[in-house]
């Protein structure tokens, strides 16, 4: 199915899109931490969250959109010079947005979940017809690890930049370019090469795990609160645990970032 028509055809009161969210890691726990449900998947169309914005909602979608990425908006102007180093302007594709940014972005780069579902319940009280709440998680920084005292870091020290660095990431998996920075002293480019040389790949996917459980037991508790509400959870990507030594969602859009999940909850 098409992410996008189901967004656009699908009668739904609030639309909880957890950020990177595999289909087959989202079809193997649901059943135990969310409310009865119809799951079915579907294809997102890009790789990262801003291009999924832009080719998701066209303009001027008629919802309130819960914000947590480093955007415009009609109260400040960042620019995304953590990884992207542009942003986009989301008043063009949302009726409302509040942007949780700047007021709630915790180090080592994140927005705990807990003040989205509180604005999610807010405005459901305040009588909003229809809400899209973005979550940061299960994005890395993992929030299991982060509470276990291994914290890192989420700044982005890219060593080889430009249209080399492009190539080696053709040719080179990240296990393997994280191995050979550390060997030559180098730190971590990004949390997931710093949580690898702490934890491994079990570790990332420990990490991973534990999150998506985490926001699908709170998706349920909201949910439990407005049993006349139609609820559906998505995600705007899947990510990478390790597939062929690789991480992350950036890249090519293979079957493991396009298929994500559509629960409506019944």
């Amino acid at each position: 199915m098409n992410q996008k028509e189901l967004i656009h055809n699908t009668d739904w009161d609030v639309l909880l899109v957890i950020d990177a969210v595999r289909f087959d890691y989202f079809k193997r726990y649901y059943e135990e931490h969310l409310p009865k449900g119809e799951l079915q998947k579907c294809n997102s169309s890009t790789t990262f969250t801003f291009g999924w914005i832009m080719d998701t909602f066209g303009e001027k979608f008629d919802a309130t959109f819960v914000c947590t990425e480093p955007v415009k908006d009609s109260i400040h102007d960042i620019s995304n010079k953590m990884k992207h180093g542009n942003t986009i302007d989301v008043r063009k594709y949302f009726r409302n947005v509040i942007n949780l940014y700047e007021y709630e972005w915790k180090e080592p780069g994140l927005i705990y979940p807990e003040p989205v579902f509180n604005m999610v319940i807010d405005l459901l009280n305040a009588g909003e017809k229809r809400i899209v709440a973005k979550f940061i998680q299960v994005h890395d920084p993992y929030i299991y690890w982060l509470r276990k005292g291994v914290e890192g870091y989420r700044r982005y020290h890219q060593i080889i930049k430009g249209n080399f660095r492009k190539i080696l990431y053709e040719i080179m998996s990240d296990e393997m370019y994280w191995t050979i920075l550390d060997k030559l002293n180098f730190p971590p480019e990004n949390y997931l090469n710093y949580l690898w040389l702490k934890k491994g790949r079990s570790g990332i996917i420990e990490g991973y795990c534990h999150d998506l459980i985490m926001m699908m037991e709170m998706c349920k508790g909201v949910m439990e609160q407005y049993p006349e509400k139609k609820f559906v959870i998505t995600s705007d990507h899947g990510e990478r645990l390790g597939e062929s030594n690789r991480y992350s969602h950036g890249g090519r859009r293979t079957k493991i970032i396009k298929e994500v999940p559509w629960f409506e909850r019944t």
